[in-house]
């Protein structure tokens, strides 16, 4: 789900390694939370970010998360993320781990116990506010 730079040399893999009917590049998209309910794990492995909010949206959604260990490691949330380098041979070994099966848990209250609930970022807000 999404775009960049990399994206033609990632579809160029696929190509390669004949998993290109196996892999969906959905380009940017308006209902990520619905996409994040049909997945089994969320990977980002990415070289350059800050605080990805999708990477939060992944955990709040209960799934399990892998990513780059350049991503700063305030984002760890929930117990659902592992931060790994970028070897790729760990993260093949991680995800087919993963797509074995878990229980998929309701992360809202650690979600929201870590400041990432959006009504309640506005009510404390507007507090600031109305004083």
């Amino acid at each position: 789900i999404g775009t960049g730079p990399l994206e033609q040399e990632i579809q160029k893999k696929a190509r390669q390694l004949k998993i290109h009917d196996k892999v969906i590049f959905a380009g940017q998209r308006g209902d990520v939370p619905n996409m994040l309910q049909a997945m089994d794990v969320f990977c980002l492995p990415s070289k350059f970010e800050g605080l990805p909010l999708v990477l939060v949206e992944a955990q709040a959604s209960g799934l399990q998360c892998i990513a780059s260990d350049l991503i700063d490691h305030e984002i760890c949330i929930t117990e659902n993320i592992s931060m790994l380098n970028l070897n790729a041979e760990r993260w093949a070994e991680m995800i087919v781990g993963l797509s074995q099966g878990y229980v998929r848990k309701n992360m809202y209250d650690t979600i929201t116990d870590a400041g990432y609930n959006i009504k309640i970022q506005i009510q404390k807000v507007e507090q600031l506010y109305s004083q």
